[in-house]
């Protein structure tokens, strides 16, 4: 696993856009908030798209999780915050990432890349799809059929999860109560990806790792203060956010 702090510009060259495909709201803050931010305050053009978050004032939650990550991500021109007409998975009876054809999905996003003008370097999710929901693993999919099918796309980076830090440390404190710990019953049992499978890593530095709690602190349609991952001590969130991972 190789550092990329202080190689960025040769990971990400600055002359491409950066796109981040998202599953869900908070996804970006929780996998590679620190890396966005990082790469915004150098100049790069960001996007970030949502696959699995259209809005609907009938769906409970759908607007306000909207508008959780258009303040999250504030930082970036409310024209690169972009949302597929799909909906979360939870949801039945419309159109979610997980039932349509990737063909159509992929023809969204394909169009969406028409108001770029540059070569895009994609940043998408690991083939467990972080922790194995099935809106994540669509996006992986989604990720790799267009890295296959538009020439656009320069390259190809996948963020994940160090399995072999989440499970280390989930041991070590195992005797915490249940609110400090994640709620691994709802991962796959193979989620992330092990620490030497990893390829890069970027490290946040205290004052990145302080605005991606408090973005984070934001979507209080999702998490509470009082659990898993905002209740963490600083050091325990520094351990386990304070470092963003990707594999090529």
């Amino acid at each position: 696993m190789q550092s990329i702090n202080d190689k960025i510009t040769e990971i990400f060259p600055q002359d491409c856009a950066i796109v981040f495909l998202e599953a869900h709201p908070d996804d970006e803050t929780f996998l590679s908030g620190g890396l966005i931010y990082q790469l915004q305050n150098m100049g790069y053009q960001i996007y970030v798209i949502y696959c699995a978050a259209a809005a609907d004032e009938k769906l409970a939650g759908t607007v306000g999780r909207q508008q959780e990550a258009v303040r999250a991500l504030r930082c970036l021109a409310p024209d690169r915050i972009c949302f597929l007409p799909y909906f979360d998975s939870c949801f039945e009876n419309v159109d979610t990432l997980v039932s349509v054809k990737l063909t159509e999905a992929v023809r969204c996003c394909t169009d969406l890349f028409t108001r770029i003008s540059r070569p895009i370097v994609l940043v998408s999710y690991d083939e467990n799809g972080g922790y194995g929901h099935k809106d994540h693993i669509a996006v992986h999919k989604l990720g790799l059929k267009l890295r296959r099918t538009n020439t656009q796309i320069r390259q190809l980076y996948e963020v994940t999860i160090n399995r072999s830090l989440f499970n280390t440390w989930i041991a070590d404190h195992t005797h915490k109560e249940k609110s400090y710990l994640p709620q691994t019953q709802y991962w796959a049992e193979n989620y992330g990806t092990s620490a030497e499978e990893i390829d890069y890593s970027f490290t946040l530095s205290p004052e990145l790792t302080e605005l991606k709690r408090r973005h984070l602190s934001g979507y209080a349609s999702q998490m509470s203060a009082k659990e898993f991952p905002l209740i963490l001590s600083d050091e325990d969130f520094t351990e386990l956010f304070g470092t963003e991972y990707l594999k090529k």
